[in-house]
């Protein structure tokens, strides 16, 4: 007579037959308890009030990044992350970049205690990707489609700011009616629970509103979804509509 096979091969035991019904649930248990669990996403929305680690996306660290990518496009015709991230290489400072993302890192593990410092590295280096490659295209392609979909709805010209405009009053285009600052819908929200988009948010009306005295003209804000693709003009449309 075949000799029934019994444990669980975790607890050093040869594995249950799967026929065995009555102890695959139980099995299913064992087997989730002890075997090994994905890390947990480092939150990094938790440091990024931190100077040493928001600074280290500067346009004095990581170079004016959309600017780059206007280039980009222009020399290339297209761009993508795998486009953008070897031209980003070649036309920024490494050695700046570095160092700006060493000292993130030491913020990164002086706050993520629990986790190991190869984890936080390379999950630093996915955010510094993300934040410097991945949203930068996403943002400049919105910036595209935004400027587009003025133009046809509301028959204005519309252009990128230049990156001093850009960097001193947060302006992303602007026509001689308004400006415009490109947001996710995420913008939108006050939640407690990232004080960095707060502070963000107060800055960028103290900017517009510095922008407004210099050239007379409010800055608007479109947001778009992450979701979907679609774009929310109704401050563009709402301004106009009392223009008239």
């Amino acid at each position: 007579m075949k000799k029934r096979d019994t444990g669980v091969n975790i607890l050093g035991f040869k594995e249950v037959s799967r026929s065995d019904k009555r102890l695959k649930s139980g099995l299913d248990t064992i087997i989730n308890i002890f075997s090994d669990v994905k890390q947990k996403e480092l939150d990094f929305r938790e440091v990024d009030s931190h100077y040493d680690f928001y600074s280290a996306f500067s346009v004095k660290n990581a170079g004016a990044c959309m600017d780059l990518a206007k280039q980009c496009l222009f020399q290339k015709g297209t761009i993508d992350n795998d486009i953008f991230y070897e031209f980003y290489n070649k036309n920024t400072n490494r050695n700046r970049v570095g160092s700006a993302f060493m000292k993130a890192l030491k913020v990164a593990e002086l706050h993520f205690k629990d986790s190991t410092k190869e984890f936080v590295k390379e999950s630093l280096v996915s955010y510094f990707y993300k934040r410097i490659i991945s949203d930068t295209v996403k943002g400049f392609n919105k910036e595209v489609e935004v400027a587009k979909l003025i133009k046809s709805t509301q028959g204005i010209d519309v252009t990128h700011s230049s990156s001093e405009i850009d960097n001193k009053y947060s302006v992303d285009l602007e026509t001689v009616e308004f400006a415009v600052q490109v947001k996710p819908e995420t913008y939108k929200s006050n939640s407690s629970n990232n004080p960095k988009l707060l502070k963000d948010k107060k800055t960028n009306l103290r900017l517009h509103k510095e922008y407004k005295d210099k050239f007379g003209k409010d800055v608007l804000f479109v947001y778009y979804s992450k979701k979907s693709v679609a774009i929310d003009l109704s401050e563009i449309k709402a301004y106009m509509l009392n223009k008239r």
